[in-house]
């Protein structure tokens, strides 16, 4: 509807915002912006990152996508 009515490119560039949160209170632990073309699974590693290292991470969930050996290390780490 916005590109009819204020023209512009008929591809779209779609952003996607990775979030962990805390389930406890959900409070945002983790942040990490990316394009569309970069899947779930390689940015789960940057997310655990921004953890501090002396917090306990009790469980991690996340979708198929992530269910890739390299994903499991990163949790396991």
């Amino acid at each position: 509807m916005a590109r009819r009515k204020h023209g512009g490119p008929k591809r779209r560039v779609w952003r996607k915002l990775h979030l962990g949160t805390d389930e406890q209170n959900l409070e945002v632990r983790a942040v990490e912006p990316t394009v569309s073309h970069i899947g779930d699974a390689p940015v789960l590693p940057d997310l655990l990152n921004q953890i501090r290292a002396d917090e306990v991470i009790a469980s991690v969930a996340a979708d198929g996508a992530c269910d890739l050996r390299k994903c499991h290390n990163a949790i396991a780490d």
